[in-house]
């Protein structure tokens, strides 16, 4: 027996509860348009008249989930899960509930329970296997699809998966195989398309993936993940205008977080003269570096700006724009309720900027104007920099913070290095984020090389450290992440290596909101030493002569 894996709706309601069904169906339609308190008095009036309602619990969840209240939806989907007894199709539902909310370990234990009762239940084991995957545990994931692929070999969901696996571990050609089967098996298999496109944007054929996100739209047009990816790809290839008019996608799928919805408050362009807007940080840390350089357009055009942010920026944004008010990012929404009183007319992600202001090439500025470091830090870190002796001196970051196969593709080590680290003609800085230690340690031991750390920087939470260190640089080298970012947005000089066709630069292989930066795009499985023996001959050429 195998699962559907979508939530079924609840057949208990009787004849004389038509009510019971309509507040039910509302309470759906709330949870979707993100209206959790609404969902909730309608849950609540179907839950006092018929408690034993299954699928009020499970919407009641996911309301609840929203306001992140996860203990008391946990709460809700315990009883749903003691009153469907032996009901594996109930059981089922509860697990993908309490997977849907955070509450994996608890998914896992009622899949595991529903495997022993029913080994066969094939959408049991793929949903389990999805759980051990994320949680690092991938081949034990691909053992688990692979038998569901020996017991149900027409079962396309499992080669899907399976396919995404294998992506994840950067063996594309083996994950395109997959994709490719799960599709001739069930070609209006959504998520198997949308995941071969996102597999074949990684591996920088974005065209192809542009025309499967086409075509997966064709049978579900307002697929938000596929809108998203098809926003990604659309600005990858230069096409600016429609990337960014679907870029709003990426919310409504659940990649750009937070969700901050600030009904009637977002702002569409419209003219901000005396007006108050506030900006507020979605995405990662090189991204909000990224999309502030258009926040210099919007101090300009309204009355007054608020800008919230992570707290280690907050003391640079507030130098650069003296006369907003920054602050540390809260993360509440008014959509939920929680916000407090509202101190602002308007309201935008920190995208929207660029989405309303940078519709093409042209209107990215030459000579942007930069984030402000701090001048007594900068004067430690000249001073430091002095005392290493007159040697041009490099900064470099070689890999990004958070490693996975993907991310690993575009990573480098230090090894990698060497025949820069070994140049007598220059002295080499770190820059690196998240805890390079033990890197720099193995490698002063290993490779004979020395790269100095200034003393008392934390290159993790003393941001605004960084942003002075980067300033005195005479250059920085190495992997496109926060830190490049950074140096990007203050306007000091780079040399950065970066994902083939990335959206962010535009169809240009370069990235136009930093004119100081020098982009190398690589393909996956790109030449390191060929690389490093490019960025030394420039690094020569711009610092020697």
């Amino acid at each position: 027996m195998a699962f559907e894996i979508e939530i079924a709706t609840d057949p208990v309601i009787s004849i004389e509860a038509t009510s019971l069904r309509q507040k039910l169906d509302l309470a759906a339609d709330a949870v979707e348009a993100c209206d959790p308190l609404k969902a909730i008095q309608h849950l609540d009036a179907v839950l006092a008249e018929k408690p034993d309602t299954h699928q009020a619990r499970l919407v009641m969840a996911q309301a609840l989930t929203l306001l992140d209240e996860t203990e008391e939806a946990c709460k809700h989907l315990e009883k749903a899960s003691r009153r469907a007894g032996q009901d594996l199709q109930k059981q089922f539902e509860v697990a993908l509930a309490f997977a849907e909310c955070g509450e994996k370990k608890r998914a896992e234990e009622i899949y595991r329970k529903l495997m022993r009762k029913e080994p066969r239940i094939a959408s049991a084991r793929i949903n389990l296997a999805s759980i051990l995957d994320e949680r690092g545990e991938t081949q034990a994931a691909v053992d688990l699809v692979s038998e569901v692929i020996e017991m149900f070999p027409d079962n396309a969901e499992a080669y899907s998966n399976l396919g995404r696996y294998l992506a994840n571990a950067a063996m594309f050609d083996e994950s395109e195989a997959c994709y490719r089967r799960a599709l001739i098996l069930k070609p209006d298999l959504i998520q198997a398309a949308v995941n071969l496109g996102s597999m074949l944007q990684n591996a920088g054929r974005t065209q192809e993936a542009i025309q499967l996100y086409q075509q997966a739209l064709s049978l579900t047009p307002h697929n938000a993940k596929i809108l998203w990816n098809l926003a990604l790809a659309l600005l990858a290839t230069g096409d600016i205008e429609n990337g960014w008019d679907l870029y709003g996608y990426g919310f409504e799928s659940g990649t750009r977080t937070p969700l901050r919805p600030f009904p009637g408050l977002i702002w569409k362009d419209e003219d901000l003269a005396g007006k108050t807007i506030f900006l507020w940080r979605e995405q990662g840390l090189g991204d909000d570096f990224r999309f502030s350089t258009v926040y210099h357009d919007i101090v300009e055009r309204a009355g007054h700006v608020i800008i919230e942010t992570d707290p280690r920026v907050v003391p640079l944004y507030q130098r650069t724009w003296p006369g907003a008010t920054v602050r540390a990012e809260t993360r509440l929404a008014s959509g939920f309720e929680n916000y407090g009183e509202i101190d602002f007319d308007l309201t935008a992600p920190a995208a929207m900027p660029s989405i309303h202001l940078r519709r093409s090439l042209d209107a990215f500025p030459k000579n942007p104007p930069r984030l402000v470091a701090c001048p007594e830090k900068r004067a430690r870190a000249r001073d430091w920099l002095s005392s290493l002796g007159p040697r041009p001196k490099i900064g470099i970051t070689w890999r990004s913070g958070i490693s996975n196969a993907l991310r690993d593709l575009y990573a480098t080590q230090l090894s990698d290095w060497k025949p820069l680290l070994d140049d007598d003609r220059f002295d080499i800085v770190s820059l690196q984020y998240s805890k390079p230690e033990e890197e720099l340690a193995k490698a002063g031991q290993e490779l004979g090389i020395t790269i100095h750390e200034m003393p008392g920087l934390d290159t993790h939470d003393d941001l605004e450290g960084v942003a002075a260190l980067l300033c005195e640089l005479d250059l920085t080298v190495g992997s496109w992440n926060a830190a490049t970012e950074m140096a990007g947005a203050l306007g000091a000089n780079a040399l950065v290596f970066a994902p083939i066709e990335n959206a962010n630069q535009l169809g240009t292989g370069s990235l136009p909101w930093y004119p100081s930066l020098t982009v190398y795009p690589q393909a996956p499985f790109w030449d390191r030493e060929a690389l490093v023996s490019l960025f030394r001959k420039e690094a020569a050429k711009r610092l020697i002569g």
